[in-house]
């Protein structure tokens, strides 16, 4: 791409964005989530917030806002550090309660991966057949419901190198 592209490009986005910061995502379970980024991927946390079940989404406003159930609400919120950039490479996890919350289908429960809304995280490595031999042997047999999705891993092109890439299903 030449550099013309690239300055039209970023004259018509956001002003003064510096970068993606963190990704919220909602799981069934924040603490566990949170001790599974932190044990697995050396995740550090970075601060949590726990509320009780009053005020409700309503009573907050929330439910306008965020389009939740009047009677939801927010039990824990806890951010992560996933990588060693100063500014970016978070992850914040929520955990949400409401009467109309479905729950995801498919395998353990989760999302399929052509659902709305199904999300992951990707994390960079140096060795995937260490990360993949560490995760076998460590890993699965301690968190319940954890797994490979793709064993062996599969190979494409990317950026004019050869990617290679797994899935693991995590709590």
């Amino acid at each position: 791409m030449n550099q013309h592209v690239i300055a039209k490009c970023k004259a018509t986005g956001i002003p003064t964005n510096m970068g993606l910061d963190h990704v919220g995502i909602v799981v069934p379970n924040a603490q566990e989530a949170a001790d599974f980024l932190m044990e697995v991927f050396d995740a550090e946390f970075d601060w949590e917030v726990k509320r009780d079940p009053q005020p409700t989404a309503g009573e907050r406003g929330w439910s306008a806002i965020f389009d939740v159930h009047p009677d939801a609400y927010m039990p824990h919120v806890i951010m992560l550090k996933c990588g060693d950039q100063a500014l970016t490479q978070y992850v914040e996890i929520f955990e949400w309660k409401s009467p109309d919350q479905r729950l995801p289908d498919g395998k353990n429960n989760w999302h399929k991966f052509s659902d709305i809304g199904n999300s992951y995280i990707s994390f960079t490595v140096k060795d995937l057949n260490k990360v993949i031999a560490h995760i076998k042997e460590q890993v699965i047999p301690k968190w319940k419901g954890t797994r490979l999705i793709q064993d062996p891993p599969m190979q494409f092109p990317l950026r004019g190198e050869i990617c290679t890439s797994t899935f693991l299903v995590s709590p």
